[in-house]
């Protein structure tokens, strides 16, 4: 009788066994998977702020290199056709503006066709908080910046 009852309790037992084998193997399966993602996801994000700086640098050269050209010939003329020089190069700026030392807007260049009237005009102060900002930036840190 006793042997008869383990003959019958000890498949019981195998199957217990292997289903909680399987709920394990499953729910490690589905852990590390998701760690798996999470780092892929993280390297990503890792991989674009790479990127994005490396862009941001090489457009902070080409605005200094404008910089230093302007230093020999500044006029509006030289700035439009040093700033669409720019664009091409850099797919992130949208305008460029050459101020003065006292926030004064001395010439505005726009990528794509965007209306110069969205950023000011030549001859008055910088209004915008933003614009303001990253010239006092400017100012203060005798390099470009981005706002």
């Amino acid at each position: 009788m006793r042997t008869l009852r383990w003959a019958l309790v000890t498949p019981l037992f195998a199957l217990v066994a292997l289903a909680s084998l399987m709920g394990v193997s499953i729910w490690y399966l589905t852990t590390t998977e998701a760690e798996q993602r999470q780092l892929a996801l993280v390297r990503d994000v890792s991989n674009v702020q790479q990127s994005i700086r490396e862009d941001l640098r090489r457009d902070e050269d080409d605005l200094r290199d404008i910089g230093r050209q302007m230093l020999v010939r500044p006029s509006a003329t030289e700035f439009r056709r040093l700033a669409e020089g720019f664009f091409p190069r850099s797919q992130r700026a949208v305008f460029v503006t050459w101020v003065d030392k006292n926030a004064v807007i001395r010439a505005i260049q726009t990528s794509q066709g965007i209306p110069r009237q969205s950023f000011g005009q030549p001859g008055s102060a910088l209004s915008r908080p933003a614009s303001r900002q990253a010239f006092d930036y400017a100012l203060s840190g005798r390099k470009p910046a981005f706002s």
